[in-house]
């Protein structure tokens, strides 16, 4: 694709442009760049970098796209099943911190708009500043143009948007262009779309964010160049021409053929200390296929049965309950028989359908008021608003019946106009707020992605409220943790980067210093007589914190170590290793995990997923597979357990394929493995795994260690089952 010779770079795609430049290769991204030296004849109009990709130069990094073929023509093709970016850092001898005028271009194709915005060019940080220029798209398919000349991602900001929404499968040549103090421009397969001329920034904030193409974009990215200059109109007309055969027209994003993609996984390690997994049981749930699954002892006969349930409205609500004793058979069935799917979830118009699957929503099992018997606790979607019923857990029957307390001004807020919220996150708890020898109660959770304000109640076993918390867009995460943080007998709960105390009392805030949400949290005691810690990692921008109960931060990683903290776990996940580990997935939904020792967060290890399947690996699970003393990290994508180095534990072994075949792993829009929920089943002091998929899977798997007598003990409520740490 790309001739060098000693001087130039001249880029055959059809010939289509020729730049005397010196070529520069960024070993780390496999990327060319394109840079002015000091030859007589200057690279046209400012041009200062340029990345094009093929199989001899394909991009490299932890998460990336696939390099695509037609007609000799390359690019990187991106999909559903795959959160990919490139990232370029700030370019090479920084020349991609652009301050003054600019004119950034990219040539694309659009397969399926993103229910979020998406950006192709990214250097926008997402903490104070952090920002500086952004060019994508918003879920109506139009073009967006960001510049912040102060850093700041929410004020400060000016914004173009193009006039009209792109075409999907056609090729597209996009450019922006900043002249500062004068204009910004927006310019569509060489026409302007849109302009602005007043109130324009003198400067672009040089902020340490690196840039990254692709986020969130799903189609076709045969390019992007940018220049030091604001190109005027004829020299934009130029440039296009001069582009228009990047990709060529007419061809779908189904015909361009993936060739590779560069993914860093090492062939697994094993720990040598278990032979692999032994099958206890299947049920057969292919009459309700792609149900969320809530363990527990529903019919009261000392054996674990199961709730199943699908989401009927785009606000995340169940709105059909099946309950399934041990063997699969129906005990009774609650709501809308009709209901086969989940009502889909995401940004769409109110009452139109959502753009992705909904999340797992609110229902559990548990004896809430203490009578011997166990309750379902769910929400469920009735007349267009959320409902909220405690059920009895062998007949189904209505034992107390509310409107829920995250209603629709809640869940569809006035300020939020005529658009759904972004992936709602409904959450319930079961906590023990006044003492272990006080009746439990219930605790609600809601919040959307930093998409609108954070809500959390509590209620007692007969559904009167006992406090509410109302938070900002940012406060209360994804998924909250229960414990006695302070050792005074009670729960408290954590909400995202806040902590709440048993009466409701919000304790302290995190947010002005962390920014943005928190997506997972985790209690424990990490360091030697210094009681419980709390671990918080942060969405999007990362880090990853550990807390003192009075909120001071006892030791936390740097954002270049934890540049999205999807999730935390800990427990004592390295044997000859003392003390407890942390484990953070950080890097949002690919699969790097890192492992950190739990006392000051010292570095142990590093480790990547080892199946290339594209599954989200949010939501492993901890389980006590050899020991109570030793745990280990089941991977859903990969289907294994491993240590806290990485090294297989156990796996499925022959069944693998049988499980994967009939949870048709990775096949849903938001692409989810092997889920599982870690039980002590079988009365030897470890764990069995009930494996599921909440989308598409046909069976709910039960499996124990091979040396397992796999004779059933008397099912004991567990707080894996009735406070499950996952949206899947």
């Amino acid at each position: 694709m790309s001739e060098i010779t000693r001087n130039k770079v001249c880029l055959t795609r059809r010939d289509f442009f020729e730049i005397t430049v010196i070529t520069i290769a960024l070993a780390a991204l496999g990327h060319k760049v394109f840079a002015q030296t000091d030859c007589t004849t200057p690279p046209p109009d400012g041009l200062v970098a340029g990345y094009v990709w093929s199989p001899d130069n394909p991009p490299k990094g932890r998460s990336v796209p696939y390099i695509a073929s037609v007609d000799n023509h390359y690019v990187l093709k991106t999909n559903k099943y795959l959160e990919a970016y490139i990232n370029l850092e700030q370019g090479k001898d920084n020349q991609l911190q652009l301050t003054d005028a600019m004119t950034l271009t990219a040539v694309f194709q659009l397969a399926k708009p993103w229910p979020m915005k998406a950006a192709l060019i990214s250097k926008w940080g997402f903490m104070p500043g952090e920002a500086s220029y952004e060019l994508g798209l918003t879920p109506e398919r139009k073009i967006y143009f960001q510049i912040s000349s102060s850093g700041a991602h929410d004020k400060n900001v000016t914004e173009l948007i193009s006039s009209q929404s792109i075409a999907k499968e056609k090729p597209i040549i996009l450019s922006a262009v900043f002249q500062p103090s004068a204009r910004m421009a927006l310019y569509i397969n060489g026409a302007l779309s849109s302009e602005l001329t007043h109130n324009i920034p003198s400067h672009i904030h040089n902020s340490p964010s690196p840039v990254r193409l692709g986020q969130r974009f799903e189609g076709l990215l045969g390019g992007v160049w940018f220049h030091s200059k604001a190109l005027d109109e004829t020299q934009i007309s130029e440039w296009t021409k001069k582009l228009a055969d990047v990709i060529p027209p007419g061809k779908s994003y189904s015909e361009w053929k993936s060739l590779k993609r560069h993914v860093p996984t090492t062939p697994p390690a094993y720990l040598g200390t278990t032979a692999g997994m032994k099958l206890y049981k299947e049920i057969d749930i292919s009459p309700y296929s792609g149900s969320y699954v809530c363990p527990g002892d529903l019919d009261n006969d000392g054996r674990v049965d199961f709730l199943l349930f699908k989401n009927g409205s785009s606000y995340t609500v169940p709105g059909r309950l099946i309950a399934i004793d041990h063997d699969g058979r129906k005990i009774w069935e609650f709501g809308d028989s009709s209901l086969t799917t989940h009502a889909k979830s995401g940004k769409a118009a109110v009452g139109e359908p959502g753009t992705t699957p909904a999340l797992r929503g609110i229902a559990t099992v548990y004896d809430i008021d203490e009578d011997g018997r166990s309750e379902v606790i769910s929400e469920i979607w009735e007349n267009e608003r959320p409902m909220l019923y405690i059920l009895d857990g062998a007949t189904g029957q209505v034992k107390h019946r509310i409107n829920s307390p995250l209603d629709m001004s809640i869940r569809q807020p006035k300020q939020k106009g005529n658009r759904q919220p972004s992936r709602s996150h409904p959450v319930i708890r079961i906590a023990r707020l006044h003492g272990k020898d006080k009746p439990p109660a219930i605790v609600l959770k809601y919040g959307a992605s930093s998409d609108i304000n954070c809500h959390a109640f509590a209620l007692d076993s007969e559904l009167n409220i006992l406090w509410h918390i109302a938070g900002n867009k940012n406060s209360m995460g994804h998924i909250p943790t229960v414990a006695d943080v302070d050792g005074d007998g009670c729960d408290e709960i954590v909400l995202g980067h806040m902590l709440a105390d048993h009466d409701g009392k919000v304790l302290w805030d995190k947010g002005k210093d962390f920014g943005w949400h928190a997506d997972t949290t985790a209690v424990a005691e990490l360091i030697p007589n210094k009681g419980k810690q709390i671990l918080i990692s942060v969405c999007g921008t990362g880090p990853l914190y550990c807390l003192a109960p009075n909120g001071n931060v006892l030791w936390q990683k740097t954002r270049e170590q934890v540049e999205h903290g999807q999730a935390v776990w800990t427990r004592n996940f390295i044997e000859d290793e003392p003390g407890k580990e942390v484990i953070v997935l950080a890097s949002g939904h690919v699969g790097h995990f890192i492992t950190f020792k739990g006392s000051d967060g010292t570095t142990l290890a590093e480790f990547e997923h080892k199946k290339t399947l594209p599954s989200y690996p949010d939501f492993p699970a901890v389980v006590n597979w050899k020991s109570r003393d030793v745990q280990s990290l089941w991977i859903p994508q990969d289907r294994i357990l491993v240590d806290g180095t990485g090294k297989v534990v156990a796996e499925l072994g022959p069944l693998d394929e049988y499980v994967n075949k009939k949870l048709h792993c990775g096949t849903s829009w938001r692409p989810v493995g092997a889920q599982a929920i870690a039980l002590d089943l079988c009365g030897d002091q470890r764990d069995e795994m009930v494996l599921y998929e909440p989308y598409e899977g046909e069976s709910i798997f039960i499996f124990s260690n091979p040396d397992s007598n796999q004779k059933a003990k008397p099912y004991v409520p567990q707080s894996n089952a009735y406070n499950i740490r996952s949206y899947f």
